[in-house]
């Protein structure tokens, strides 16, 4: 039985990583898209006080905030720091989650102003981290993650006999295989430790969790799993 490859990220992002993968692997699979939730802007006027350096902890943190000329971009990762070169911004890098983020610039110490543009439910307590280590942080919130119902293909998928490879890059994005109760075979893969933990009710066969948290790690575990499996 083909196994099945399902992809929890909010759209596009989705469809991309089931795309990165297909492109890669020259085999037989299935591919259930369902995101978890979906991505609402808000509004969120650029602050009129002056800001030296902007925090973000996601693609979405990119996109929907407003242009802060001349500041600073620290990045959780790769995927991040690139949409930021994109915007125009000079980019520290961290390596993949907010930890590593927190103590590159508690290290780095950078002075002045600091805003964390972030989604609505996020995780970390970054800026108050920061606060705690003397700098002056705060966060303004510029998206929020909307959940949807898990679509038809997912349910039905948890309850067949194909088994589930899952890459899962936040607690939010499998509470939909949460919700279902799935009798079908999971191979997890967990972007952290902290998600590991989050899906463990899954009861999974399988479990990899990525010593590099970011998106061409995962889709490299992706093809890896299933090859084995195909």
């Amino acid at each position: 039985m083909q196994p099945i490859l399902v992809c929890t990220r909010p759209d596009p992002m989705a469809a991309g990583f089931a795309n990165a993968v297909s492109d890669k692997l020259n085999a037989p699979f299935g591919i259930v898209l369902a995101p978890a939730f979906r991505i609402a802007a808000l509004k969120a006027d650029a602050p009129q006080a002056r800001i030296d350096h902007v925090v973000f902890t996601s693609r979405n943190g990119v996109i929907h905030a407003p242009r802060v000329t001349d500041a600073v971009a620290w990045c959780v990762g790769d995927a991040t720091a690139q949409a930021a070169r994109q915007m125009g911004y000079r980019v520290m890098v961290a390596d993949g989650d907010a930890d590593a983020l927190v103590a590159l610039m508690t290290q780095r110490k950078p002075q002045g102003s600091i805003v964390h543009f972030a989604g609505r439910h996020r995780r970390g307590q970054v800026a108050q981290r920061l606060r705690a280590a003397g700098l002056t942080a705060r966060t303004i919130t510029v998206y929020a993650q909307i959940d949807l119902d898990p679509p038809d293909d997912l349910v039905r998928a948890s309850r067949g006999s194909a088994p589930l490879v899952v890459p899962v890059f936040s607690p939010r994005s499998g509470r939909a295989l949460l919700s279902l109760s799935p009798t079908a075979d999971i191979h997890l893969i967990a972007i952290s430790a902290a998600v590991a933990a989050e899906m463990a009710p899954l009861q999974p066969v399988s479990v990899l969790t990525l010593d590099k948290p970011d998106a061409d790690a995962m889709v490299a575990a992706t093809i890896d799993i299933l090859r084995r499996m195909v």
